[in-house]
């Protein structure tokens, strides 16, 4: 069949990967901790939770970079779970981690909601709101999987 590349992100990446042994031709897996068993062919990244940080923005360059060397004729799979959009990220140009780090403790401090926290990082990331997608513009084949502890 055709090679599959996978991309994990999130607090139950390590787990999803890992129901895929053998199947997996690369992989890149995003999350808070690195399991003690680790897929060959798969690269593990730990990020930061719930507040991004450095890891989390190299987090999103891997990632960016991992979809767009994905070859054509490949399927991808995107594993989501809770937790990824901290994880990972990849800020504007325009946007200094500083300030990215400030506004997000503000908006956690006052009780935003994590659809308000959301909604902001979508509006300062190259990964959110289809940042990956685009990276992924020239797969035929890509399936993504959600777990999501967020209503809606």
């Amino acid at each position: 069949g055709r090679p599959v590349f996978a991309l994990a992100v999130g607090k139950a990446a390590p787990e999803m990967i890992a129901g895929l042994p053998g199947q997996v031709s690369a992989g890149l897996c995003i999350s808070h901790h690195v399991p003690a068993e680790m897929l060959p062919g798969v690269r593990y990244h730990v990020g930061g939770h719930p507040v991004p940080n450095a890891e989390s923005l190299l987090a999103g360059a891997l990632a960016l970079d991992f979809c767009a060397r994905v070859p054509a004729d490949a399927v991808f799979l995107g594993l989501l779970s809770g937790g990824a959009s901290a994880l990972m990220e990849q800020l504007h140009a325009s946007v200094s981690v500083e300030e990215f780090r400030r506004e997000t403790h503000r908006r956690l401090k006052s009780g935003a909601s994590i659809a308000e926290l959301n909604a902001y990082r979508k509006t300062v990331s190259s990964v959110k709101a289809g940042g990956l997608a685009r990276a992924l513009r020239h797969v035929k084949r890509a399936r993504i999987l959600v777990i999501s502890d967020v209503a809606g």
